[in-house]
């Protein structure tokens, strides 16, 4: 724990203070220091000019022009509401797909909604710190007040791989959980997702008319406190890594892994009787129950280890998929007569990664079928995958799962492409860093409206380049449509033949 003449409130700090730490806040968060001024992917500030009742705007930048443009955004959106991503991207979009690095745990605490709402902001921070140091919790890098909350931040010592997204998710879960340590505080249990904004010190929050600003924080205003990420997640985690690789063993013998989802339990059900299907269903919980004394652990934890090998198995499964389409079928993205497949498998391997997040997985998808599906509109990729994005937001029983056997039968997986797919990942850092690797050269010599006005126009040339992407794209399977529509195949069999929804068969052939 940090000792107590380490952690100080800093509620003291003069407004030009706070101002330097608006940049340090920035640099820590996007580890832009550790850059050395060339390429650490994207990063995006999002803001709103007061009294506006428009959407939050969004700039795309590199993050190694994230210092010298916070300096001048702060002064530029002076009274605005402005935040800052949490996390960098690999393209210029804020998508879980597109994650390039994971930078630190954040948690963003409604305290106004709580029973601490009559506190100053200052005198709740110690007080978390407290409740965190009873659970066994590192304190956070620093907590800063947000206008009406406060924001909670442990910040890496070095930027993760989006790999360790799964245990990232699990220990954010785990922060926030009802009855954990953060609950009484209002801990928004929807602002943990890896596509994060928050506001930015230095800012204003207009409907509170209040500063953003540090209240708390460990360390120095010059080197505030940060974690290796193993080390934190063995404090926050109810279990160890041990105790996964234990469970993962367990799983296969009591087939806890493959345990049917409620269509086969129906199926059973219809088959074997009722009473043989309960008496199944209690079969699994009693090895579910040994397998927590076995282990150790609680039945409340061993679900959270379900969940993190779970995110575990579809995030790789998730990054061979991207490299079987990228060795096999290139730019021209997953063929025809496969996508629907391809699709609902993405979109469960992308549900079971942020469990728990319903709501941006729809747009996630359709982030990532844009890469890797060219020319599938957003309503045929939602089409595709409306069992899964039903089962996300709660609808029906849990997640699909699937024996790796499964995975690899209904995609034709060979041993070969796993192998292919795990090279790759083990050799990404090597080039992760590369300077114009994004293909968005950072822009020299230019005042800050200048800078503005180019990135926006990059954003729109980038825009028009994909929609002529995916235009061309689709022309060859139009063209194929409207052929097999004149040699007298019914809509349903031309859907089928291109693996469309029969109303974009419909829309294809209509002319």
């Amino acid at each position: 724990m940090v000792s107590a003449a380490a952690a100080c409130a800093v509620a003291f700090l003069a407004p030009q203070q706070q101002l330097a730490f608006a940049l340090e806040d920035a640099e820590l968060v996007q580890h832009a220091r550790e850059s050395g001024g060339g390429w650490r992917g994207y990063c995006t500030i999002n803001h709103k000019p007061p009294g506006s009742g428009e959407r939050l705007r969004e700039i795309v930048l590199p993050v190694a022009e994230l210092p010298w443009f916070i300096e001048k955004a702060l002064r530029a959106f002076r009274g605005e509401d402005l935040y800052i991503a949490q996390h960098s991207y690999a393209a210029r979009q804020r998508r879980t797909g597109d994650l390039l690095s994971l930078n630190l745990a954040h948690v963003d605490l409604d305290v106004y909604k709580s029973a601490w709402s009559k506190m100053a902001p200052e005198a709740v921070a110690p007080v978390i710190v407290e409740r965190l140091a009873d659970a066994g919790i590192p304190p956070p890098s620093y907590i800063v007040a947000s206008g009406r909350g406060l924001q909670a931040k442990w910040v890496w010592s070095r930027p993760l791989v989006p790999d360790a997204l799964p245990r990232w998710q699990a220990a954010h879960r785990w922060l926030v959980r009802e009855g954990g340590p953060l609950d009484e505080f209002g801990a928004d249990e929807k602002a943990i997702l890896p596509t994060q904004i928050l506001r930015l010190v230095g800012s204003t929050h207009q409907q509170a008319d209040e500063v953003v600003r540090v209240v708390w924080m460990s360390g120095t205003l010059a080197e505030p406190t940060t974690y290796d990420f193993d080390a934190w997640c063995a404090k926050v985690l109810p279990y160890t890594r041990e105790q996964v690789r234990e469970f993962r063993a367990r799983l296969k013998q009591f087939k806890v892994w493959d345990e049917e989802n409620a269509a086969n339990r129906q199926r059973l059900a219809d088959e074997e009787g009722a009473a043989v299907a309960k008496a199944r269903a209690l079969a699994r919980q009693k090895a579910w129950e040994q397998t927590a004394r076995a282990i150790g652990t609680t039945p409340a934890a061993l679900a959270s280890m379900d969940d993190l090998v779970a995110g575990e198995v579809w995030q790789r499964r998730i990054k061979t998929m991207e490299k079987i389409v990228e060795t096999r079928w290139g730019a021209a993205g997953v063929p025809a007569g496969q996508r629907h497949e391809w699709v609902w498998i993405a979109a469960n391997a992308l549900a079971w990664v942020n469990r728990d997040q319903a709501k941006p997985l729809g747009a996630d998808l359709t982030a990532w079928a844009r890469r890797l599906v060219p020319g599938y509109t957003a309503v045929e990729v939602r089409a595709a995958a409306a069992s899964v994005l039903k089962r996300a937001a709660g609808q029906g029983a849990g997640l699909y799962r699937m024996t790796e056997a499964t995975f690899r039968a209904k995609l034709g997986v060979t041993e070969e492409d796993v192998a292919q797919a795990m090279g790759a990942r083990r050799n990404a850092d090597e080039d992760r860093w590369d300077i114009g690797a994004m293909g968005f050269e950072p822009m020299r010599g230019l005042d800050f409206d200048a800078y503005k006005a180019e990135t926006r126009r990059r954003q729109a040339e980038a825009a028009v380049r994909t929609n002529t992407m995916h235009r061309a794209a689709r022309e060859p399977l139009v063209a194929k449509a409207k052929a097999l529509r004149a040699a007298g195949q019914s809509l349903p069999e031309v859907a089928k033949a291109l693996g469309v929804s029969v109303g974009t068969a419909w829309n294809w052939t209509k002319a």
